[in-house]
């Protein structure tokens, strides 16, 4: 972890992050495996569909418990490593030992022998195919400024609105028969290359029924975690009722797609004698997954407004210029050589101490380089050296520090249209009743 920022390897820091790391994805799989089986047994119970409520508990634990444990062991180590070397590295054995061990366990049990078996190629399929995502995102934010804010939003409802969709369909087929038996020509239909949409979406079967709730669920879930992305970024995100508009009808186009896969991919899964719950699920929500690994920054210069592009627009809005915004934002690091991804974006306005004063604006991006001498540490007022415009003279003037993507402009607050949001939502649910 050190080596990435700093340049050196340090193996201290390499043992806790290997310890850490094998600890968590053990302690956090028997926790999200316990509250599974309650949770399952538990829906059972109550004569509920453990499909509409185990996978979406799971996906959205899954994250947050593996964080947390991540967290605690991580900090844990990471304190006592000077005093407890050998701490990571027994841990760290005590898994490789009792590796084997579990493998032959899981071997000799005939309901996980198959995921056993079968289940890495899916999950490491789907690693590349969340990577490669990042490139068509990489385009993206050139043109849609702090569409990266939204990504998880989208990637999580989608995930699991799909998630649900095939654990249902997996166990519809489950209920009757084996892998690669089909008492039900619909679904043998499904299985071919191309499934009509119509029969997928608006059959008067019960799978098609779904299919429509799990669609336009996604419009209440997508509004509430919207207006939530408005308050908690307010100084990055501005939206508008055309943007969200689109946003929605971006968004049900996604979880249609996911939907009509679903139902052409578990069929087929099936039709080829493997179980859909262990290969469909991390194929379907990696291909929503959309990450990126760098920051967009507007870059430019501008003394006394000869660069009206650069300067603060008085609606705030700099979307419109494309041409300034680098994406990705590559910077400079101290006593090294060559360009790297920048971490943090950077507006600078600062004024000279003449009697006839002069106004430098500058945007551009900076990489945090883990000290406390960084430019990136914090944004302030004061006086400013500004080397590349006199080595000799102090300006004075505003450092402002962001972490989005082409945060480094003006800043507005519009008029919020969040009752429409409200009524669309409390509409939306009615119907639903």
């Amino acid at each position: 972890m050190g080596w990435v920022p700093q340049g050196h390897f340090n193996i201290r820091h390499a043992l806790v992050l290997c310890s850490s790391s094998v600890a968590t994805a053990s302690i956090a799989s028997l926790a999200l495996g316990g509250i599974m089986i309650i949770v399952i047994v538990s829906s059972h119970k109550c004569k509920v569909n453990p499909d509409n409520i185990a996978t979406p508990i799971a996906a959205s634990l899954g994250d947050l418990t593996t964080l947390a444990v991540l967290a605690g062991i991580g900090g844990f180590l990471f304190k006592i490593i000077d005093n407890y070397t050998w701490l990571p590295i027994m841990i760290t054995i005590i898994f490789l030992i009792l590796t084997p061990i579990w493998i032959v366990i899981s071997y000799r049990n005939e309901y996980v022998k198959d995921v056993l078996i079968h289940g890495w190629s899916p999950v490491v399929a789907a690693m590349f195919i969340s990577s490669a995502g990042g490139l068509i995102l990489d385009f993206a934010v050139q043109t849609l400024r702090g569409v990266a804010v939204f990504q998880p939003v989208m990637n999580g409802v989608g995930g699991n609105l799909v998630a649900v969709q095939a654990s249902r369909l997996s166990t519809a087929l489950h209920q009757h028969g084996k892998p690669g038996e089909f008492k039900d020509a619909a679904h043998y239909y499904a299985s071919k290359i191309c499934p009509n949409p119509y029969k997928v979406f608006f059959s008067k079967k019960s799978n098609s029924s779904t299919t429509r709730v799990l669609l336009f669920m996604a419009v209440p879930g997508h509004l509430t975690f919207v207006f939530i992305i408005s308050k908690l970024a307010t100084d990055h995100t501005r939206l508008s009722i055309i943007f969200i508009f689109f946003y929605l009808i971006a968004a049900l186009i996604q979880v249609a797609i996911l939907l009509y896969i679903a139902q052409w991919m578990v069929a087929f899964v099936w039709r080829h004698e493997r179980d859909p719950d262990n290969v469909c699920i991390p194929y379907l929500t990696a291909i929503g997954d959309l990450l990126v690994s760098s920051i967009s920054c507007y870059k430019c210069f501008s003394i006394n407004g000869s660069n009206p592009l650069c300067e603060d627009f008085f609606q705030g809005d700099m979307s419109g210029t494309t041409s300034l915004l680098q994406t990705p934002c590559l910077t400079n690091l101290r006593g090294r050589q060559g360009l790297f991804p920048a971490t943090h974006c950077i507006k600078l306005v600062a004024y000279s101490g003449e009697a006839k004063s002069v106004q430098y604006t500058y945007r551009t991006c900076s990489r945090d380089e883990g000290d406390d001498n960084g430019i990136t540490r914090t944004s302030h007022c004061g006086f400013i050296k500004l080397d590349w415009i006199h080595p000799h003279r102090r300006f004075r003037g505003c450092l402002s520090i962001c972490d989005k993507d082409a945060c480094n402009q003006a800043y507005y607050h519009s008029i919020s249209i969040w009752n429409i949001i409200f009524c669309l939502n409390l509409l939306l649910l009615l119907l639903c009743v």
